[in-house]
């Protein structure tokens, strides 16, 4: 998705994760709240996780757009390998951050 909104729809790289991040984040949430926390799962509580998941994503997002800039422009390394570096460091923390407080039972 990312390659196809930079390369074809011509838009800005970093333009172009954040309409990727909304829709995956859209997607991550249902995902993760039916199949990967199912235990977790307070009945009643999707409005506060809701908010809870997207707060995370939302600083994931900054988080990437700012060092997607380092990494790019200022270091030049190509913006799909940054790119690729960064998801697998952000996975980490995001699945951490879900677990601990997202869908924490407490």
């Amino acid at each position: 998705m990312l390659y196809l909104l930079t390369n074809y729809l011509k838009l800005h790289y970093v333009l172009s994760i954040f309409v990727q991040m909304f829709y995956v984040n859209t997607l991550g949430f249902y995902l993760n709240r039916k199949y990967t926390f199912t235990g977790r799962i307070k009945i009643g509580s999707i409005l506060g996780e809701l908010i809870k998941y997207h707060g995370i994503m939302l600083s994931s997002s900054f988080a990437v757009a700012i060092a997607m800039y380092f990494l790019v422009d200022l270091l030049k390394v190509w913006y799909l390998y940054a790119y690729i570096i960064l998801t697998i460091l952000m996975t980490i923390y995001n699945f951490i951050a879900h677990k601990k407080w997202t869908f924490n039972r407490k």
